[in-house]
């Protein structure tokens, strides 16, 4: 809740952290709204990657750049408001 930088959450749906703790993360870090209701997104993200383990996220290169890449650059998708 501390952090003030904008913070990427990774995880895999077979990940050994719980896709519940990764949630609650997120939403402690300003995240977990109605994206399309006419407020900001949060800068912060969560991305929850398909049939990934804890250790098979090395093999979704493709994905994760597509996922890390525009968060680094400050890119917010927009919502259907914007």
């Amino acid at each position: 809740r501390e952090l003030k930088a904008p913070v990427l959450i990774i995880t895999g749906d077979a990940d050994m952290v719980t896709l519940e703790h990764s949630v609650a993360m997120f939403r402690l870090l300003g995240g977990g709204g109605m994206g399309d209701m006419g407020k900001p997104l949060p800068a912060s993200r969560l991305a929850v990657l398909p049939a990934t383990s804890h250790t098979a996220v090395i093999g979704q290169a493709d994905l994760l750049q597509n996922i890390i890449e525009p968060f680094l650059m400050g890119q917010t998708p927009r919502g259907m408001f914007e």
